[in-house]
């Protein structure tokens, strides 16, 4: 079995941000014994930015990316610009004493980090050359595998550690903010009359960096419960559904789940955590059925769906999502709120401009974050399509996955495609549509067989799993066909409540409108 992480590969990513930072160190005492000697006022203080924060930064950044190839470079430049941070944690010990020493040690930040910045664009401009001119060599597919994957232990730790990272990165981008408009009031300091303009800017982007922080670390703290289009299935009323939903949580190895719910959208998954639903809350060990897939899949297709999502509760993979999830939510939370702080007229384009470090250096970080996290949920999602293929069959998975990466693709195009006559024919509605149109139903599976996954797909592509599965008949037996027509005042009830989430039009409303006489119009 080809290994997700190889020892070279883990070496690499672990000497990069070394070799960065003594780089960088030996840059930094280079030009400051070359240039610092007898320099002072603003001259001295420039430099020592200069020669401290910023030329460093982008040595040691730059440096750490030539230690790996493109697959795993996120995650070099990633730790390279995590240890220019704590390196500069600890000049902030020495100067933050004063408020001359913060705005110092705020200057220094917001250099640095940008120079970081500027050293991973230019990465990322040099792979995306080289993945124009050779395609094939940042390939991320893992198989074919001889046995059931088990994510990289390197790389699970290394998420696990990067928690507290994202954190720290959150408050450096809020810094990052700070120091350029410290920079700019202190240039309008020594203008002879003051731009207004300017000097609000100044003031005002500090404030919506510390608001923007300030609202991901309580995201953290008190996370918000995820919004789902879904409601909450009566099991007692689907007996056939529930049976069926148990026998192949035994068959897996695990507990059945505490609620199951069903989704408006072509998604099936599992989760742990507290939601809010279309017709209430949910919580504990969750299974989502998407109606637009359940409606098509054969019996044998759903206990395969069922195999797979019950094998990352096996394997504790909720878990580890549960843990790793308010990293996430810190960064995109923080980079929402900073992005979206508006303030209208002249002001708030002074304001965009003293952000926009802040957001790009917050995009950097959840870019090194994803590329480790996606590339475990890959091995963790292969691990899961092998066990379900070993209880249900190669075939039975495969044409499941190709039935809701079709829906998957199709979705929002079939979605209020056209007025509905009745509320609670959504589903019924994209179900014929599919049916009308084969030719785009099968130009979709084309393209998606044809597709390759990237370094931040958080899933293999449908290829790579069907290409790391054995030919298998699947050792256990099909459970009896159960009733679908069964789930139709469920199926009904989701539809209204639907339509109305989507806001999707509706034949009769249209009609009123037409009859309705236009604006002006009259005697």
């Amino acid at each position: 079995m080809k290994k997700q992480i190889k020892a070279l590969e883990i070496l690499g990513i672990l000497a990069g941000p070394a070799v960065g930072y003594f780089v960088g160190r030996a840059l930094s005492n280079f030009l400051f014994d070359t240039f610092m000697k007898g320099t002072e006022g603003w001259v001295g203080i420039l430099l020592s930015l200069l020669f401290a924060g910023l030329a460093p930064a982008f040595v040691s950044v730059l440096a750490a990316g030539c230690f790996q190839s493109r697959r795993y470079r996120p995650i070099n430049v990633g730790l390279a610009t995590f240890v220019v941070a704590v390196n500069l944690i600890f000049v902030a010990f020495r100067l933050s004493r004063s408020i001359p020493g913060f705005v110092t040690w705020s200057l220094d930040v917001a250099l640095s980090m940008s120079a970081a910045l500027a050293a991973i664009h230019l990465w990322k401009k040099a792979d995306g050359i080289l993945a124009a001119r050779f395609p094939g060599k940042a390939g991320v597919r893992e198989g074919p595998l001889e046995k059931v994957p088990q994510p990289s232990l390197f790389l699970t730790i290394l998420a696990i550690l990067s928690i507290p990272v994202t954190l720290v990165n959150v408050l450096e981008s809020t810094f990052i903010t700070i120091g350029i408009s410290a920079a700019l009031l202190l240039f309008l300091s020594e203008l002879p009359r003051l731009p207004l303009i300017l000097l609000f800017g100044a003031a005002l982007a500090p404030l919506a960096a510390i608001w923007a922080t300030a609202t991901a670390i309580v995201a953290i703290v008190r996370p918000a419960k995820s919004e789902q289009a879904a409601v909450a299935l009566d099991e007692e009323a689907q007996p056939g559904l529930a049976a069926l939903v148990r026998d192949v949580a035994a068959k897996v190895g695990t507990p059945p789940p505490d609620r199951i719910i069903l989704h408006a959208q072509p998604t099936f998954f599992v989760t742990r955590s507290a939601m809010k639903l279309l017709d209430g809350e949910a919580s504990g060990r969750i299974l989502a059925l998407g109606m637009p897939i359940l409606k098509g899949l054969s019996t044998r297709e759903l206990q395969a769906v069922l195999a797979h999502e019950f094998a990352h509760f096996a394997g504790n993979d909720v878990l580890y999502s549960n843990v790793v999830a308010p990293a996430y939510r810190s960064l995109g939370v923080s980079f929402e709120v900073l992005a979206k702080t508006e303030v209208s007229g002249s002001t708030g384009a002074v304001m965009s401009y003293l952000r926009l470090p802040s957001l790009l250096f917050l995009a950097a970080s959840h870019d090194y974050f994803a590329t480790i996290d996606r590339m475990l949920s890959r091995g963790r999602e292969l691990r899961a399509d092998r066990v379900a293929s070993t209880l249900y069959g190669k075939a039975a998975l495969v044409s499941s996955l190709e039935k809701a990466s079709v829906q998957g693709q199709l979705f929002d195009q079939l979605v209020g495609a056209s007025p509905l006559e009745d509320p609670a024919s959504l589903f019924a509605e994209i179900e014929g549509l599919l049916a009308a149109n084969p030719s785009v139903k099968e130009a979709a599976l084309s393209a998606i067989r044809d597709q390759r996954e990237t370094a931040l797909d958080s899933h293999p592509s449908l290829a790579t799993r069907a290409e790391s599965l054995p030919e298998s008949s699947g050792s256990e037996p099909a459970a009896p066909d159960w009733d679908l027509s069964s789930l139709a005042g469920e199926e009904r009830r989701l539809s209204i409540l639907a339509v109305r989430r989507f806001n999707l039009p509706l034949a009769s409303e249209v009609e009123e409108e037409e009859k309705e006489p236009a604006a002006g119009a009259g005697l």
